[in-house]
């Protein structure tokens, strides 16, 4: 069970509840191995922006806090007072302190455990940029990851646990926040061999624009969200090594940062690489479209293989 870790948990996320009905099953059947390589490479590209989506959270927090002082981060609120943005940006029990030099000492001890919570301890080098809207490519928020750094997968019952170390930088470009991902390598100690050396790319635009994020420009509204990213990852489909995957999202809408409801993401094996049965995967290449329909239904449309399957 442990030499599959992850894979079990990603196709958790995307499967439709409809399968577990006989007839959506079969419809199903020809597109399931382009589910899982999408389901492994977006539990992947996932893990791996964790610590750039605590990043945009604080820059959230900060750019609502604007020019008001405030004794400590977790008394932000809206300008109104009704609402502290800290408890909703973040988990019970993280703490985020300010240092000297002007950077941010993140600790994650989290109580409830949900798809994608993070434990233990990272820093963010600001650089001399008290705004994330002020950053740019020579002056970017730096993470530095603590050691034992941990992205925790699951619930409090069954939670997976996926070691972390890399490079993640944020910094606002043209059209938004650019987030880069370097060697992010995720891993388990059970299964440190399988271990991913994940680089991509992606730039998230806030729904009002670059400037405007404060949690109260974004709560209740979706961002933009483009980009690609590749590498060995820490899925394996072999069961003994880990799986070259590649992921890339082309106007996806979220809502939240776990639902995308628009745009298109693409996946793929690498056949050169190997590690997976082909006779399993007779195709590398999957494409999910996202959609909402006139009754505000959301619609995932698989193609793979040929094939075309909307559920």
């Amino acid at each position: 069970m442990k030499k599959i870790l992850f894979l079990l948990a990603a196709v958790s996320l995307t499967l439709p509840s409809c399968m577990k009905e006989d007839e959506s099953y079969k419809r199903l059947q020809p597109v399931l191995p382009g589910l899982n390589i999408y389901s492994g490479a977006v539990t992947q590209n996932r893990i791996a922006l964790q610590p750039a989506n605590a990043v945009i959270r604080l820059g959230m927090l900060l750019a609502e806090a604007g020019d008001r002082e405030f004794e400590n981060l977790d008394q932000v609120t809206t300008p109104d007072g009704k609402t502290n943005v800290f408890n909703r940006l973040f988990a019970s029990k993280t703490t985020i302190t300010k240092t000297a030099e002007g950077n941010y000492e993140f600790v994650f001890a989290p109580t409830e455990i949900g798809y994608y919570s993070c434990e233990g301890t990272m820093t963010v080098k600001t650089n001399g940029k008290a705004l994330l809207s002020q950053t740019n490519a020579s002056s970017p928020w730096e993470v530095t990851l603590g050691e034992g750094f941990k992205v925790l997968l699951g619930s409090n019952s069954g939670a997976q646990t996926a070691m972390l170390e890399g490079k993640t930088s944020v910094y606002r470009d043209a059209s938004g926040y650019y987030i880069r991902l370097s060697n992010i390598k995720a891993y388990t100690k059970e299964v440190p061999a399988i271990k991913s050396d994940w680089n991509g790319g992606f730039t998230l635009v806030p729904p009002a624009g670059g400037d405007a994020l404060a949690y109260s420009d974004c709560t209740g509204k979706s961002f933009k969200f483009t980009g690609a990213a590749e590498g060995p990852s820490c899925v394996t489909f072999d069961g003994k090594s880990s799986t070259w995957l590649s992921y890339a999202i082309t106007s996806g809408t979220f809502p939240n940062y776990l639902q995308n409801i628009d745009g298109t993401e693409s996946a793929s094996l690498s056949y050169a690489q190997g590690g997976y049965d082909s006779s399993v995967y007779p195709y590398p290449n999957v494409e999910v479209k996202w959609s909402v329909n006139a009754n505000n239904n959301l619609i995932e449309t698989v193609t793979y293989g040929g094939v075309t399957v909307s559920m």
